[in-house]
């Protein structure tokens, strides 16, 4: 089946939104009360890896503001490099031009660059990590 392409400038194409999201592997819940923002589930061999996006429909970019840290007995198997890998892929797929994940703690920085994010020249204090789509 393939990937339905939608309009990401719009609000109104949540739903549709959900609904592509879920055709690359993703359990996809809206947060209540947060505008634009949704957790995202990805199960891999009863591993379940969770992303938390925020969507900016102005910039045309997506916002990782949280993801699960696997315990170190469950870490280099490629779990969070897949999840990101689908999430990346949508995100293409969807036009989108960036995602930033957003205040990256030092330890995880490798598990970032690997996977093609470079850190950001624009909030180096905060220490984001940005792909260019």
């Amino acid at each position: 089946m393939e990937n339905e392409v939608i309009n990401v400038n719009k609000k109104e194409n949540a739903l549709d939104l959900t609904k592509s999201l879920e055709q690359v592997g993703f359990q996809v819940e809206k947060e209540k009360n947060v505008e634009n923002t949704y957790r995202l589930s990805f199960l891999l061999n009863e591993i379940v890896s969770t992303i938390r996006i925020v969507l900016d429909y102005d910039r045309n970019e997506i916002v990782i503001t949280n993801m699960t840290v696997l315990p170190s007995e469950k870490t280099r198997f490629g779990y969070g490099r897949k999840a990101i890998s689908a999430l990346l892929e949508w995100s293409k797929t969807n036009n989108f031009k960036k995602i930033v994940a957003t205040q990256v703690q030092d330890d995880s920085e490798g598990f970032w660059e690997k996977i093609g994010f470079k850190k950001s020249s624009e909030n180096i204090e905060l220490n984001d990590f940005e792909y260019k789509l």
